[in-house]
């Protein structure tokens, strides 16, 4: 069986303080908890932070979708979602 890997990424922009929680959940199941110990530090002070979930599509039968939640400052939880389509010729490979 071949590698057939996709490259899916996670910004978040412009947050203060530094402190923030990244989930990455495939298909609403928690794949990896990520708090990050360096962040990029924007001219106006806050922070910026990217983050990359590298997906073998060679071992789904299905689509499956990944979501990036973020947490931060006791502030409600903001979720993005991706579907990645797993096409029949990925599969056979």
């Amino acid at each position: 069986m071949g590698w057939n890997l996709i490259n899916v990424t996670c910004q978040v922009h412009k947050f203060y303080p530094s402190s923030l929680r990244l989930i990455w959940l495939e298909n609403g199941n928690i794949s990896r908890i990520e708090e990050p110990s360096t962040s990029t530090v924007n001219k106006d002070g806050t922070y910026s932070w990217t983050s990359w979930c590298l997906v073998n599509v060679s071992v789904h039968k299905e689509d499956m979708m990944l979501t990036c939640q973020v947490e931060h400052d006791r502030q409600p939880a903001v979720l993005k979602s991706h579907t990645v389509v797993i096409s029949a010729q990925q599969r056979e490979q």
